[in-house]
């Protein structure tokens, strides 16, 4: 997201107090003799939520556990989805 203000991402509802984007993920494997055609890897789907509030308090979660956009950031590039290079942009 790009804004000046993290807290211009909320409707300018004053009832509203926050916003929430949440998104989930799934290993899968491609298979090789079928380009349409992948199989998901078992227990592999997750989450990362971030919700941010009128103040521009962030929160973080991956399944629902807070962690840290640090946190965030390692397990998203361990599956090779680089924020500062803006490589989920090509997802």
């Amino acid at each position: 997201m790009r804004a000046k203000k993290i807290a211009e991402c909320i409707n300018s509802d004053k009832n509203i107090k926050s916003a929430k984007v949440e998104i989930f993920f799934k290993i899968i494997d491609d298979q090789p003799n079928h380009p349409d055609y992948y199989e998901t890897v078992k227990n592999s789907l997750f989450s990362i939520s971030w919700e941010v509030n009128w103040a521009g308090h962030s929160v973080y979660k991956i399944n629902s556990d807070e962690w840290t956009y640090e946190d965030v950031q390692k397990l998203l590039l361990k599956h090779k989805v680089d924020l500062d290079h803006d490589w989920f942009l090509i997802l």
